[in-house]
């Protein structure tokens, strides 16, 4: 941002780089590859996103349900105690959508097994067929290292295929990760999304995952190279390229002189790809690759639904495919606090449908860290609590008012899914966001370009967390404009810095003059929020007007084929008319519309040519017990 407007630089490059800034002087650094640069003139921070994403591609259609709670953890003992989460959950009253299990459910971890004790496959099964009855899903993981134990099935088709990685000798490359020694798909290669399609087929036939996580994919390996074949790095020679000992190596495992090879906890530079390619040239794309084939083996499996798929290592473009997590984050207070800029950033990076580990991964979390990442979790466009291994339990409903909570936090998640969905389908469609930063909203006050502990869900929706040990109370800006107290209805007038009471179980929330939030529920399950009435809350401006929007379809469906709803929502003059495209077939009705601001009572309220009853207190207007269908245009005043 120079002066209010906004620019964009994008280096296309796959290899190893290094960004520094001193003196105002941006120096960039390369270990090889071309300098395809981009440059995006905005002059809006909207403008940038919207040319950087023609570059790279926009963000995947994801399913409806993608938006609603996520649980899992690594350390889940066996199916059992997977299940006592579930019912947990539904006891304490809490929403849940997906569980996922982490690499606990594999067999001696390796891809496509399930433990036969711990995680045997016809209680897997029974497990997944009681989600599907509650109108609820699962998602396991997928790590690309496969291992080289004899007699098992993808390893053994793999070498038929032939699609592993090489070595420098022309042999598979050998590493290690989870189940010990390993071998790496090769996702460049001819025959990998058949290989691919194949063995994610046949480990769904055990028990049907409707998403799959895919980690560990940088690629990451235990050994420092090669572990079976491992030699001295001859040292760099000028007039000779050797990928092992570059010129410039890039800050790997620590900098300047105490900076680890490039192989430390990686494929060797010079492992070998079909057509000659080598991990030096592109070993950023790694993660990247697996995504497109993995999305791709989902959709020959099930043409007909939206994958979903979270990638934990990414490149410009991966949005297109698969969603994101901030990756292994510490139970720690500072880590709260960055998960707001780490959110914001992959806004504009393209994958907008990203969240960090609620609660924190590494070390033990506590009640009131757990409370306060509950409630900023409720707003992460992708919401799961997740945990590491031989850590004490953070599921939600562990501490009382942890639960609490997650309660009223998640209550107002579910409540806005209509909203939330809205801009979710438009980051596909129109090359938007779904969470906003004060400085690419407000580019010109000065105010604004410094806050990043606010953000803003849509462009209606602000959020301002605690994210201070032992607050009861935070501090604010609120840029120009009105501002409603969520709970309250209450309002006042920005630009303003305000401080919030805000107990361990509240998370202070506000709406946006000019806006109007289509709501629904909320509910515990993403389905049985879409099966009840719809509602609007409309926020009016200074000007006594506000706009909103809803966009309608079946939730799931790759290519919807025309069946899709619009609606643009306005008010003006005193007057709320909802105008759209119907397509889609809603079987709900508008049941309740809320006008916020509304300096005096009026003498009736004319819904569609009838007069309906309404309720007038503190400048808030309410008008219950509509029946106003979704698929037609109308007119309130």
């Amino acid at each position: 941002m120079i002066d209010g407007k906004a620019y964009g630089f994008f280096l296309k490059n796959s290899h190893g780089m290094e960004f520094s800034i001193k003196n105002n002087i941006m120096t960039i650094q390369i270990i090889g590859g071309n300098f395809d640069m981009y440059f995006f003139m905005g002059p809006t921070m909207d403008d940038v996103v919207k040319q950087y994403y023609k570059v790279i591609g926009a963000p995947a259609l994801l399913p409806y349900w993608s938006l609603g709670w996520h649980q899992c953890r690594y350390g889940y003992k066996d199916i059992w105690e997977v299940k006592d989460v579930v019912a947990n959950y539904k006891k304490n009253n809490i929403p849940l959508d997906t569980m996922w299990i982490d690499i606990d459910f594999m067999d001696g971890y390796k891809d496509f097994t399930y433990h036969p004790q711990k995680f045997p496959v016809p209680e897997v099964k029974k497990f997944v067929n009681d989600l599907k009855k509650n109108h609820q899903y699962y998602v396991n993981m997928i790590d690309p290292a496969i291992s080289t134990t004899k007699q098992y099935g993808p390893y053994e088709r793999g070498l038929e295929k032939d699609i592993f990685i090489k070595d420098k000798y022309g042999k598979n490359f050998i590493g290690e990760v989870w189940p010990g020694k390993t071998v790496f798909p090769d996702w460049h290669h001819p025959n990998i999304l058949e290989y691919w399609t194949n063995e994610i087929k046949l480990f769904k036939d055990y028990a049907m995952t409707d998403g799959n996580w895919i980690d560990m994919n940088e690629a990451a390996n235990f050994c420092n190279g090669a572990c079976d074949t491992p030699y001295e790095d001859a040292p760099f020679v000028l007039g000779e390229f050797n990928p092992r000992t570059p010129p410039f190596a890039i800050s790997h495992f620590g900098t300047g002189k105490d900076r680890a090879s490039l192989k430390t906890k990686n494929l060797d530079m010079d492992a070998t790809y079909y057509g000659g390619l080598i991990d030096y040239d592109i070993h950023n794309i790694y993660g990247h690759m697996e995504a497109i084939v993995t999305n791709k083996a989902l959709l020959n499996i099930d043409p007909v639904k939206r994958p979903f798929l979270l990638s934990r290592s990414t490149f410009p473009g991966t949005g297109k495919y698969a969603a994101h997590w901030l990756g292994d984050n510490h139970s720690e207070w500072p880590y709260l606090y960055y998960s707001i800029s780490g959110m914001l950033n992959f806004q504009f990076f393209g994958i907008p449908m990203v969240g960090s580990d609620i609660c924190g991964f590494v070390d033990n979390s506590n009640e009131e860290l757990c409370a306060r990442w509950m409630e900023l979790g409720a707003f992460n466009p992708f919401g799961r609590n997740h945990n590491g291994l031989g850590y004490d339990s953070q599921e939600p409903y562990v501490w009382g008012s942890v639960a609490e909570a997650s309660r009223r936090a998640l209550a107002i998640r579910y409540k806005i899914l209509p909203y939330m969905y809205t801009l979710l389908v438009r980051t596909h469609t129109h090359s938007e966001m779904i969470l906003y930063s004060f400085a690419g909203e407000w580019p010109n006050d000065s105010k604004a370009a410094g806050i990043d502990k606010q953000f803003l869900m849509g462009k209606g929706i602000l959020i301002t967390p605690v994210i201070e040990q032992g607050a009861t109370s935070v501090t604010g800006y609120f840029p120009e404009g009105i501002w409603y107290d969520w709970y309250t209805h209450e309002s006042f007038s920005g630009p303003t810095m305000k401080t919030l009471t805000a107990e361990l179980v509240h998370i202070p929330v506000h709406i946006r003059g000019g806006y109007i939030i289509p709501t629904q529920g909320p509910s515990l399950t993403v389905y049985e929020n879409r099966n009840k009435p719809f509602e609007l809350l409309v926020a009016l401006d200074a000007s006594k007007k506000a706009t909103g929007r809803l966009y309608l379809d079946d939730g799931v469906s790759i290519n919807v084929n025309g069946k899709f709803s619009e609606i643009e929502y306005s008010v003006e003059n005193g007057t709320l008319t909802g105008k759209g495209t119907y397509n889609y077939d809603e079987d709900q009705k508008l049941h309740e519309i809320t006008v916020l601001g509304v300096t005096s009572q009026p003498s009736k309220v004319i819904a569609n040519d009838k007069e309906v009853s309404f309720d007038f207190s503190k400048n808030t207007l309410t008008i219950k017990n509509l029946d106003i269908s979704m698929n037609a245009d109308f007119t309130v005043f």
